[in-house]
C-alpha cells in the first residue's frame, strides 16, 4: 500500500464500492438462495476490507501535520547526522562573509579518529577544516529548487602526497569521483565546475 499513489488508493476504493454493488446485484439476479447469499457475503467482506484500508489511508494522509517547521525538521536531521558521526564531524561555528546563515559542517583531517569514539568538540584550530556548506535553511529558498551545496576538499584529508602539484591532481580526481557519484545517485541535480 505504501508504494501506491494516493489517487490509486482512492480509485481502488471507488472500484471496491462498485464491486460490492455488483456482488449484491449478482445475488439478486441469480435468485436468493443459501449459495448465492454466502457467495455475496464472501465477495462483499473481501471488498469491504479494501474499502476500510482506503478510508484509513485517506484519513491519515488528509490529517497528517508536522509539529515542526521545515527549517526545524531539516536542521534536526542534519544535527542528528552530525551527532552520529561526532568523532569525525562538527558543525561549523563561523561561516564566511555573505554566508553567515548557511549550515556548515567541518571535518577532522586526522583520519585515525575514524576508529575512535572520541567526540570532535570544535572546528577551530589546526586539524579541522570545513568540508560542506549548505544554503541557508529557509523553506522559501528550498521551494525555488536552486539550493546550493558546496564541498571543500583539502589535501590533509584526502591526499597522501607532499608535492602541492600532486595534491591538486589527487583532489581533482576526488572531486570528479564525488561529482560522478552524486550525478549518478541524484540525476536531477546540476554539478558545478570544480574550483581550486
Amino acid at each position: 500500500m505504501d508504494k501506491l499513489d494516493i489517487k490509486e488508493k482512492i480509485w481502488g476504493g471507488i472500484f471496491g464500492i462498485i464491486a460490492v454493488i455488483a456482488s449484491i446485484g449478482e445475488m439478486i439476479a441469480n435468485g436468493i438462495s443459501t449459495a448465492t447469499v454466502l457467495g455475496a457475503v464472501k465477495d462483499v467482506s473481501g471488498i469491504l476490507v479494501v474499502i476500510v484500508v482506503m478510508v484509513t489511508v485517506v484519513r491519515l494522509v488528509s490529517t497528517k501535520k508536522h509539529s515542526q517547521s521545515f527549517e526545524e525538521r531539516l536542521t534536526s536531521a542534519l544535527t542528528k547526522w552530525i551527532d552520529e558521526h561526532s568523532n569525525m564531524i562538527v558543525r561549523t561555528s563561523r561561516m564566511p562573509k555573505g554566508h553567515e546563515n548557511d549550515f556548515g559542517m567541518s571535518m577532522t583531517t586526522d583520519i585515525n579518529r575514524f576508529y575512535t569514539n572520541e567526540i570532535l568538540k570544535s572546528d577551530s584550530g589546526s586539524g579541522v577544516g570545513r568540508f560542506m556548506r549548505l544554503t541557508e535553511i529557509d523553506s522559501s529558498k528550498y521551494a525555488r529548487n536552486d539550493v546550493v551545496i558546496d564541498f571543500f576538499l583539502n589535501a590533509q584529508t584526502y591526499c597522501n602526497v607532499s608535492d602541492a602539484g600532486e595534491a591538486v591532481n589527487e583532489l581533482l580526481n576526488v572531486g570528479h569521483n564525488l561529482s560522478s557519484y552524486m550525478k549518478g545517485s541524484f540525476g536531477n541535480i546540476t554539478i558545478g565546475e570544480l574550483r581550486k
